[in-house]
């Protein structure tokens, strides 16, 4: 479970996220924006 967390925490700072909470919120919220997330990395 920490190797997914931190994979999302590294994908959120590769796009330019500072504020990692806000983002797993965003993220959870709009996964579409997680799927755009993890294919510009």
């Amino acid at each position: 479970m920490a190797l997914l967390r931190n994979t999302a925490i590294t994908i959120a700072r590769l796009a330019g996220r500072t504020n990692i909470a806000a983002a797993q919120r965003h993220y959870s919220w709009t996964p579409g924006a997680a799927l755009a997330a993890v294919t510009a990395a």
